[in-house]
């Protein structure tokens, strides 16, 4: 007890006033906000590209131009994934090579024009030079694909890259015609397609 309260019955009122007034008082500390938390914000992870919807009545048969630079190597499995794929659609593929040679490729795209292709797959011989296969196509009609090198010019729906990576590995053939063969079949089926898959 404060020493000065002690005479509250002796002391004059005065007296009393300024003892008391003597006492320290215990504050109170201002009481602290609540943190407020924050929502965290992730970065958003693209969604993995989807197969195609079947349509309604089935699978429509899609007749598809492809022309690869060699039936070599990489190439040569990608061929025949390629086929593997498409039949799973229903899509008949006419596949040719061109040999290294690009203007070779170029009579094939033509040709695969001609032949009225729904849509024409080029893995570019030349990507400096294929744009004007491409462009031909664009004045057709005919959506293109491309897959390995990127064509230079001309408008195509979606490029599938099967580039080596940085880290040395290169997508499988299988996963490069899936993906492939997906794209041409949603674009035909009216499906969004990215602008570009792989890689």
């Amino acid at each position: 007890m404060c020493f000065s309260a002690r005479l509250l019955a002796l002391a004059p009122a005065g007296l009393l006033a300024m003892a008391l007034a003597g006492c320290p008082s215990k504050a109170k500390a201002p009481a602290k906000e609540a943190a407020v938390e924050q929502p965290s914000v992730s970065p958003e992870t693209p969604a993995p590209f989807a197969p195609p919807k079947q349509p309604e009545g089935g699978w429509q048969a899609y007749k598809v131009g492809v022309t690869i630079p060699t039936r070599d190597g990489f190439y040569r499995s990608l061929e025949a994934e390629l086929k593997q794929q498409a039949a799973k659609y229903g899509v008949t593929l006419e596949v040719q090579s061109g040999d290294g040679d690009a203007a070779k490729q170029d009579r094939q795209v033509r040709d695969l024009i001609a032949a009225e292709c729904n849509a024409i797959v080029v893995c570019p011989v030349d990507p400096q030079t294929v744009g004007n296969s491409i462009r031909l196509a664009n004045d057709a009609h005919v959506p293109v694909l491309t897959v390995g090198d990127a064509a230079t010019f001309g408008d195509v729906v979606c490029h599938v890259a099967a580039a080596t990576s940085p880290s040395g590995e290169q997508p499988s053939a299988a996963e490069v015609a899936r993906l492939t063969i997906e794209a041409v079949v949603k674009y035909l089926n009216g499906e969004d397609v990215p602008g570009e898959l792989g890689g």
